[in-house]
């Protein structure tokens, strides 16, 4: 019993360590100067997660994520890149053409939806639309250069082009 007592005793007597008694090191004192900065990869983008991008789509239409228009897009989670324990699948935040297909094909009946027809089919939304869809303020060279993109079309097919430029834009579903 006392060998365990002598083998548990570390020496410092009231908090004070008799091998530092000028108190605790700093993290640079203990693990020396930090290293490089975070280097974040740029060779292949990365999805949001599949939840956050069904909130940015909920927001665009001034609903909730778990509104029936987006139940494709759960029922295609996995396809999405989303997770699934109980199968095994981890989650993927690759941007592969496979997964830009799929989020387009689901697009479309979001984009035909009334809801966004009465929000961003007048004119001049064209902004509020993208604010929303993208999370950021919109420069006006970058919506001068979509309405550019757009100005041969009228009425449904420039709204549902509008709809296809901001919702399936890297600005909405990549980190």
């Amino acid at each position: 019993m006392i060998a365990l007592a002598c083998a548990a005793c570390t020496g410092a007597i009231d908090g004070v360590d008799p091998d530092a008694p000028e108190g605790p090191r700093t993290a640079a004192e203990r693990e020396g100067p930090p290293g490089d900065p975070l280097e974040l990869g740029t060779e292949s983008p990365r999805l949001l997660p599949l939840g956050a991008r069904l909130a940015r789509l909920a927001d665009v239409m001034g609903t909730t994520v778990d509104d029936p228009l987006f139940d494709p897009f759960r029922d295609a989670a996995i396809s999405l890149g989303d997770y699934d324990h109980s199968l095994n699948v981890l989650p993927d935040d690759r941007w592969t053409a496979t997964r830009m297909a799929v989020w387009t094909r689901l697009l479309l009946p979001v984009c035909a939806d009334a809801r966004f027809a009465d929000r961003y089919g007048a004119e001049g939304t064209l902004s509020t639309l993208l604010e929303r869809a993208w999370g950021r303020p919109i420069e006006a060279d970058e919506l001068a250069i979509v309405n550019d993109e757009l100005s041969a079309l009228e009425g449904e097919a420039r709204s549902r082009a509008s709809c296809l430029v901001a919702l399936g834009s890297a600005e909405t579903v990549l980190q």
